[in-house]
């Protein structure tokens, strides 16, 4: 069984639990309004419907966060353009070989940049934003982008972009429990 719904604004991440200086954790008040959100739109899209306790889950998320405020003009202008995304489509196993092909026509920014003894030491110029290709088969467990107008392409593999992926997240949560951690100085401190 398929349920889906869509939840709309910005996602927020859950904070973590938070001390009071009694001892007593609570949830922070951001997170309490986003899950209570998250649990209406659920109820009013799907109604009253509930999985088995053990029933095993496969859950996909697709998030759209807005361009931050501190991103340059230019910057903002480029993801703007980059932003359009075109419909996932299955492709016929006669044109892609393969029996569980998928493509998605987007946007890329192509940079050049400068290498010595194969490590990269500085991009040149400006990032450039051309058409590409992406297709990928989790039968052949990769995915390539091709750019047409530059002759290029690169095919990689699924799992190691997952890894890439997972790892960034990760990353960005710790940045952002950091970020949160930070206390302003008390008076004595000042």
């Amino acid at each position: 069984m398929v349920v889906k719904f869509t939840v709309l604004g910005t996602p927020t991440a859950k904070g973590r639990p938070r001390m009071t200086r009694q001892g007593h954790t609570y949830t922070p008040q951001k997170t309490v309004m986003y899950e209570n959100l998250v649990r209406l739109e659920y109820q009013r899209q799907c109604g009253s419907f509930q999985f088995d306790r053990d029933a095993l889950l496969d859950v996909r998320m697709i998030a759209y966060y807005p361009i931050p405020k501190s991103v340059s003009q230019k910057k903002r202008q480029m993801m703007k353009e980059m932003k359009t995304m075109s419909e996932i489509r299955r492709v016929p196993i006669e044109v892609s070989g393969v029996p569980d092909g998928v493509e998605l026509q987007a946007n890329c920014a192509v940079s050049r940049y400068r290498a010595r003894h194969c490590s990269v030491i500085g991009i040149k110029g400006t990032p450039r934003v051309y058409p590409c290709r992406i297709m990928a088969s989790f039968t052949n467990t990769t995915m390539s982008i091709s750019v047409p107008h530059t002759a290029f392409s690169v095919t990689v593999r699924l799992d190691e972009v997952m890894a890439v992926l997972k790892e960034a997240s990760d990353y960005h949560h710790d940045l952002e429990a950091n970020k949160e951690n930070v206390e302003e100085p008390s008076a004595q401190e000042r």
